[in-house]
């Protein structure tokens, strides 16, 4: 539909059993235009966090000698701005996703990132992408960005480590996990790249700041 009707704005994928805070929506207005922003998804907590979102103090005897945050999510050098990689299964070669399904270029969660509808009007005529497997994220952002480079991706969310999205915890009320601000560029080439780095399709008129919610009408 989003093709077809030619709509403008960001198309982000929402999960109806995921848990978003509010300020995700302002922070996905950051995109540029004709991009693909990325940003962290906590997969979950364990021991989990209470109704109201907040945490119980570990307790000796309780069983757990600390709690674990499992977040994924894309990391640049504090420096340089550079894309560093991915903190995900689909990225780590000791895991079961790397082993079980293969290795991805973009190790991103369907939460985990959105984009410019207009990339969705410059694919050729047909299937958005071909894909039967597990999953299908890496290929979706490899066609719309016509590139296999993370590098590509536009850091949001404080450069990827402030988490707004939590998956599978629509029972639990999000609250954001904020972490010290970081330097990052409008992508993963470095900072030093930012006032020379020319995209060809960055030539267009303002991003409007609409929100396509969907997961099946693309």
């Amino acid at each position: 539909m989003i093709k077809r009707e030619r709509l403008r704005g960001v198309v982000y994928n929402m999960d109806d059993d995921n848990g978003y805070h509010p300020s995700l929506w302002n922070e996905l207005r950051r995109l540029r235009p004709m991009r693909v922003g990325v940003f962290a998804v906590r997969r979950g907590a364990y021991p989990p966090a209470k109704c109201d979102g907040t945490f119980d103090v570990l307790k000796p005897g309780s069983g757990w000698k600390y709690r674990e945050h499992m977040i994924e999510r894309p990391t640049y050098d504090a420096t340089s701005g550079r894309f560093t990689g991915f903190e995900a299964g689909w990225c780590d070669p000791d895991a079961w996703n790397w082993n079980k399904q293969g290795r991805r270029d973009f190790c991103v969660d369907m939460g985990g990132f959105a984009f410019d509808a207009r990339l969705l009007h410059a694919l050729d005529e047909g299937p958005i992408w071909n894909y039967t497997g597990h999953g299908g994220e890496s290929e979706l952002v490899g066609r719309l960005l016509c590139s296999d480079a993370p590098e590509d991706l536009q850091p949001l969310a404080n450069c990827g480590q402030d988490v707004l999205v939590f998956h599978n915890e629509y029972r639990i009320v999000p609250v954001a996990v904020r972490r010290p601000r970081v330097t990052c560029g409008f992508d993963g080439w470095g900072v030093a790249h930012d006032e020379v780095r020319l995209y060809a399709r960055d030539e267009v008129l303002p991003l409007q700041t609409s929100l396509h919610t969907t997961s099946s009408h693309l």
